[in-house]
């Protein structure tokens, strides 16, 4: 696994901020910068070293996250992660978010029980429709996690609505 000092991956990482993904960097220094990325991720947030047990898998969802027309994967469209718990699943999700970030393309990480919340609350979806002001023809990039696990049916001063059903069927 490759391994860089914590002063050094954020001058990298500063020098790379706003640069657009596929026009700037060739691919194998992507994917250099990716695996620094997941290695800090995990040393900071779990203590651990990223470990790549799928290497296919891994490199279909880099290509996918980073854009690239190489991706197994349509572009316009979602992806379904699965898996028992404790899988990585949310982490390696993580890990791209902030990974992305740096190239100002991340991306919103809920909960559905957040989302199912926030509609009770407020009755207002547009957040997770369009963008966070709901004034875009562009929906935004969003990682629906715990997907499943949310009160059905969300209410809202009487109104009963399956949020998760409803968004997913708005947006695609």
């Amino acid at each position: 696994m490759l391994s860089i000092a914590k002063s050094q991956k954020k001058s990298n990482m500063e020098q790379l901020n706003g640069q657009r993904l596929q026009s700037s960097l060739p691919e194998a220094k992507l994917k250099q910068l990716f695996m620094q990325c997941a290695n800090q991720y995990l040393a900071r947030c779990e203590g651990k070293q990223f470990e790549v047990h799928d290497p296919a898998l891994l490199n279909s969802l880099f290509l996918y996250f980073t854009g690239s027309a190489k991706s197994p994967y349509n572009l316009r469209k979602g992806i379904w992660l699965e898996g028992t718990v404790g899988t990585g699943k949310t982490t390696l999700v993580n890990i791209f978010r902030e990974f992305l970030i740096v190239f100002r393309r991340g991306f919103l990480i809920n909960t559905a029980a957040e989302i199912a919340g926030k509609y009770s609350a407020t009755g207002n979806l547009d957040t997770y429709l369009n963008n966070a002001t709901g004034y875009s023809a562009r929906p935004i990039t969003l990682c629906i996690d715990e997907l499943g696990r949310e009160q059905l049916p969300a209410m809202h001063f009487g109104n009963k609505l399956n949020v998760m059903q409803y968004i997913l069927h708005q947006r695609y």
